[in-house]
């Protein structure tokens, strides 16, 4: 297969040359142009038509927004990715509208890099195998739809919002929950070497998941990577049936381990407690693989420490970057950044508890370099800023 071709648009000549080494780490990206500000770069697309643009939202002559605009005119299949910096979100949301895939925020890890290098690979894969975009355009609807319940159960189960928001929403979204319910929760087990999207294994699974579990009511997929299926009561006596079948096709189809556990809710209101005992239940039955492991327990060891990254992890256990993150991925179903910050803000939580302690205390303890940046973090992992989690969960 050849190469797919990357251009990259950034009037800071530091950031060009990082991104270049970022790009290039991955054998199945070539970087064919680079640009400093955005009539160059739009001359230079036109020039190497490339399948991936990584631009900068803020370059002189020409600005990101504009660029896109005018870019997508000429060029309305190449992939676009934004670069910018938190105080530029406005621009980011209007780049999105006009046609931009995604974006990363400066400054830039090589974690969430990597993540969304393999997240465009997928999309300019998927533009070269359907080579038309008729039945993505009719599928938009119900595709945010499903998108929708998705964030929504998420912050149903991690948030714990009040019973009248989670009521306006499920009706908003056509979500009928009976008082009486049965939780599925199934962690696949993928191979490193899979072919599949992580998005097609998504889709593929739901769908598998909905078909077996006749009284399937929706499904969803939680933050952290695993399968949920919400469906009407099932009786004992078909537990251990649906579960064998559900494996058996999980692994002929899908070519994945399924690792599946089933726990009843007998209210609306233990929905986040039901789900949460099934998450801990499927991470104690889990069996990881050597460096795995040894990836955990350094996390567990070192939280505290500022420096620590998948790069310092790859580097203690001698193995790239790459390498570990794919692993990790494939077999906890986070990435190796996701599961130090959940890590992290666990370990927050117990400090909250002492009030003794400020915040910007817990923030080192905690392996954060300012109080800002963990804010961020806790926030993103709860729901809610650690002072807020203080004053509504510890006290």
């Amino acid at each position: 297969m050849d190469k797919y071709k990357v251009l990259i648009a950034d009037d800071e000549e530091i950031i060009r040359s990082g991104l270049r080494s970022l790009v290039e780490t991955d054998e199945d990206f070539m970087v064919v142009a680079m640009a400093e500000d955005g009539e160059v770069a739009l001359n230079l697309a036109r020039e190497y038509k490339p399948d991936l643009i990584l631009a900068d939202i803020n370059m002189p002559f020409m600005n990101g927004l504009d660029f896109v605009e005018e870019l997508l005119k000429d060029l309305p299949g190449v992939t676009v990715v934004i670069v910018t910096g938190y105080d530029d979100f406005t621009y980011v949301r209007k780049a999105l509208q006009l046609g931009a895939k995604d974006y990363i925020l400066k400054p830039i890890m090589e974690e969430p890099f990597y993540e969304l290098l393999n997240k465009m690979k997928r999309v300019i894969a998927s533009k070269f195998e359907s080579g038309k975009y008729i039945k993505w355009a009719k599928g938009q609807i119900e595709k945010n739809r499903l998108a929708l319940i998705d964030k929504f159960m998420n912050e149903w189960i991690y948030t714990n919002p009040d019973e009248i928001e989670v009521r306006e929403k499920m009706q908003y979204l056509g979500i009928n929950l009976p008082e009486s319910f049965m939780l599925t929760l199934i962690n696949m087990k993928e191979s490193i070497d899979s072919k599949l999207s992580e998005e097609l294994l998504n889709f593929a699974a739901k769908n598998i998941a909905e078909e077996v579990i006749e009284s399937a009511i929706l499904s969803f997929t939680s933050r952290k990577g695993v399968l949920a299926v919400l469906s009407a009561d099932i009786e004992d006596d078909k537990i251990a049936e649906l579960t064998d079948k559900l494996k058996e096709t999980f692994e002929r189809i899908l070519n994945v381990r399924a690792e599946i556990a089933w726990e009843r809710g007998r209210s609306f209101y233990e929905m986040s407690e039901v789900f949460l005992n099934l998450e801990n239940s499927l991470r104690e039955r889990t069996e990881y693989s050597t460096i795995v492991k040894e990836s955990i327990a350094l996390i567990e060891r070192e939280y505290m420490e500022k420096e620590l990254s998948l790069q310092s992890a790859s580097d203690y256990l001698h193995i790239s970057p790459q390498y570990l993150s794919r692993l990790f991925k494939a077999e906890t179903g986070e990435t190796f950044g996701s599961f130090l910050a959940d890590f992290r803000a666990k370990k927050a939580i117990i400090l909250l508890k002492d009030q003794e302690l400020k915040i910007y205390e817990i923030a080192e303890r905690c392996g954060y370099a300012t109080q800002h940046y963990f804010s961020n973090a806790f926030k993103k992992e709860t729901g809610m800023s650690p002072m807020d989690y203080r004053a509504q969960i510890c006290n």
